[in-house]
């Protein structure tokens, strides 16, 4: 009868622990406790078989004794782990960080488990019981272990477990959670107290049935106390989101924001005073109602169908811009995030919208002005740019008129390559200067190039700015390519007036004593044919400033000339012939090649024999070496003639060509600097053009177009 009762009894920690693991929450010390009441079951079990001499042979008891004893030893590491579980999940940081948790580690709970089952091991064997003998009491035979020699590993393994008791009771009142810190309090005093039982069953004295009444009460009393904790640890929680669900209504009360819930049926299931008030209502009126009870238009009909889409299709979740209508009648913008989710009731939707009317308004008004500005830009008589790093991230219509490039090109150009050679390095300076903040607007001007290679002039403005979040240069290029021609074309101009009005002046003061000089000496020769050569001498010498007072005759004011129809190639043939008798002197052979169709043109006789006599001259004096001089003559554009003379002189500088029209400038030792302005003059006095291309130690080519007839 006692074995069963005793039997009977084991099954209460067995069942307590069952409902532990399966009822509540599966953590860490709930699986410690499940594993702990199995070892007290078998504990118990182990106890009952002492009492089951009337069931059993001897030699079975014996064997079912050493067997169900893994739960009395193994009871040791079980609260290990609870102790160690209690202090690294149940304490606060500074309590894990203190000594208890380097003697309370993962290494002394494996040590721990390694004695035990050393000494569940000794248990097995002659030394560590020797064998079971009776003891009648009270009319129950009970049969007690005779320890062996070994028995001292059993007596230590019960001083580790006293211990164990001790250090889980100091873990278990440093527990920052007050209910789970009772519960463990309430557990390691109940172990305590089973412990001593257990002692006492040592003894052949004490009742072996008293330790079964222990084990019960104390499983009962863990399993009330586990009870307790979790239904304090459920208050506390329940109380906790009571607090947090407020919270959460205040917060979502407050917040500008339209927050708002819906089920299938449109029904809304949550609402905070933000999305009432638009509807000019209170929470309490709106839940539970439909949107369209409280306004309905066009716009709602549209976003509530979009709505129900996305709880039905469970799409993820959905953003997008929306208007509605509000109490008002005002029509408010919103953007909203619709994200779709289930509850116990079904599908629902949750929207958190934001009123984005003042910024719609103001994307609105941004975007007229936006289409405003770029429309200016883009019809701009200027050329427009942004510069970001070195390169062009935007050019106007007006900068690819500029160049010649298309819009695209130029932005896929270096922009220094635009530029001629010589101002390059001047703007990449500049570039680099604005880029790096070092100035913050600056004009100036450079030479460009087009794509068909021609120069232009460019006035730059630029100030610093920011594109898209980086620096960047904003400006414009003005094109004022007429502008400086008109500009040479003024300054020539002046500087011809003043040459003109000085060597109208000078001529006049110098001829008249020019002729008496000439006479005079003309007649001192007619008297004696002594120093001839001398006299040669002074008579060339007047000649030659009788030549250049001719010169400065054509550079003064305008006179009316004669215009004639004249035959240009008898002129230039004339002019080479004259000129051929020098030309043999110096080494240089003139070929002509004329156009015999060439018809006859108005002109000044004079005026073109002496433009072509100074350009011809000027080709056999730069041929120091000798060489050819080719004189074309053809037609050019129906109504003009081309001449053209060619020679294989030392050519002239390019920076020096610009200059060549200009009074008093001469590439030659002896040159007056008068005989290309002279040229000059009676080509334009003709409503013709001069052109001069020329290559150093190459030659130079002289192009002069005449029109047929004067205008």
């Amino acid at each position: 009868m006692s074995f069963i009762l005793m039997l009977a009894i084991s099954a209460v920690p067995l069942t307590l622990g069952i409902t532990m693991i399966c009822l509540f929450e599966k953590n860490r010390l709930t699986f410690a406790l499940f594993i702990y009441m199995l070892l007290i079951c078998s504990w118990q079990i182990d106890m009952s078989v002492l009492f089951s001499e009337r069931f059993f042979q001897v030699k079975t008891i014996d064997f079912l004794f050493r067997l169900f004893r893994f739960g009395t030893i193994m009871q040791a590491p079980a609260l290990l782990y609870i102790a160690y579980v209690a202090l690294n999940d149940l304490t606060l940081p500074h309590i894990r960080k203190s000594i208890w948790s380097r003697l309370i580690n993962k290494h002394l709970i494996v040590f721990l488990y390694l004695w035990s089952l050393f000494v569940y091991a000794v248990n097995w064997s002659h030394k560590g019981i020797v064998n079971l003998y009776s003891i009648h009491t009270m009319n129950t035979t009970i049969l007690y272990p005779l320890y062996g020699e070994w028995n001292w590993a059993f007596k230590l393994h019960l001083m580790a477990f006293a211990v164990i008791i001790g250090i889980s009771f100091i873990i278990s009142i440093k527990i920052y959670n007050s209910i789970i810190r009772t519960f463990l309090i309430l557990f390691i005093t109940a172990m305590a107290i089973t412990y001593g039982v257990g002692i006492l069953n040592l003894s052949k004295n004490i009742i072996v049935i008293s330790s079964g009444i222990s084990v019960m009460i104390h499983s009962l009393a863990i399993f009330v106390a586990f009870i307790r904790m979790q239904a304090l640890t459920i208050r506390k929680i329940n109380v906790s989101l009571k607090e947090q669900k407020d919270f959460l209504r205040q917060i979502i009360d407050m917040s500008p924001t339209f927050i708002y819930a819906k089920n299938l049926d449109g029904d809304i299931t949550l609402a905070n005073v933000t999305f009432a008030s638009a509807y000019g209502t209170t929470v309490k009126d709106l839940v539970g109602k439909k949107e369209e009870d409280f306004c309905l238009n066009k716009e709602m009909t549209e976003r509530l169908f979009d709505e129900k889409l996305v709880i039905l299709f469970n799409k993820t979740i959905s953003k997008s811009e929306e208007s509605f209508i509000d109490s008002q009648g005002r029509t408010r913008w919103l953007q909203s995030i619709k994200i779709p989710f289930h509850t116990s009731t079904g599908k629902q939707m949750l929207c958190v919208a934001t009123d984005i009317t003042t910024r719609k308004v103001a994307e609105e008004a941004l975007k007229e002005a936006e289409s405003k500005y770029r429309s200016l830009v883009e019809k701009a008589p200027v050329g427009v740019y942004i510069i970001q790093e070195a390169r062009f991230v935007y050019v106007n219509p007006r900068m690819s008129e500029i160049f010649g490039y298309t819009v695209e090109e130029l932005l896929n150009m270096e922009i220094k390559n635009l530029f001629v050679t010589e101002d390059r390095p001047l703007i990449e300076k500049n570039i680099s200067k604005q880029l790096n903040n070092q100035l913050s607007s600056i004009s100036y001007q450079a030479r460009g190039i087009k794509k068909d290679q021609s120069l232009i002039y460019l006035e730059i403005h630029g100030s610093t700015t920011t594109y898209e979040g980086k620096p960047a240069i904003i400006g414009m290029y003005l094109d004022i390519t007429e502008r400086v021609k008109t500009e040479e074309i003024i300054r020539k101009s002046d500087k011809l007036s003043v040459v003109g009005e000085l060597a109208a002046g000078v001529a006049h003061e110098i001829r008249n004593p020019l002729t008496s000089l000439k006479g005079f000496l003309q007649l001192l020769q007619s008297k004696t044919n002594d120093n001839k050569i001398y006299f040669d001498i002074m008579l060339s010498e007047l000649d030659r400033i009788n030549f250049i007072v001719n010169e400065f005759l054509v550079l003064a004011k305008p006179q009316i000339i004669n215009f004639q129809k004249k035959d240009l190639l008898k002129i230039l043939q004339n002019i080479t012939i004259l000129l051929n008798t020098q030309a043999i002197i110096n080494n240089v052979q003139i070929h002509v090649d004329f156009d015999p169709s060439i018809p006859l043109i108005e002109c000044e006789e004079n005026l073109i024999k002496q433009l072509f006599i100074n350009i011809l001259k000027n080709a056999i004096e730069a041929m120091a070496n000798g060489g050819e001089i080719r004189v074309q003559a053809m037609k050019y554009q129906n109504d003009r003639i081309l001449i053209r003379c060619i020679d294989q002189g030392c050519g002239i500088p390019e920076e020096r060509q610009i200059k060549l029209f200009e009074p008093f400038y001469t590439t030659k030792e002896k040159g007056t600097g008068l005989g290309l302005m002279v040229c000059y003059k009676i080509i334009e006095a003709h409503n013709g053009k001069i052109t001069i291309e020329s290559k150093i130690n190459e030659g130079t080519t002289v192009n002069i177009i005449l029109p047929i007839k004067h205008h």
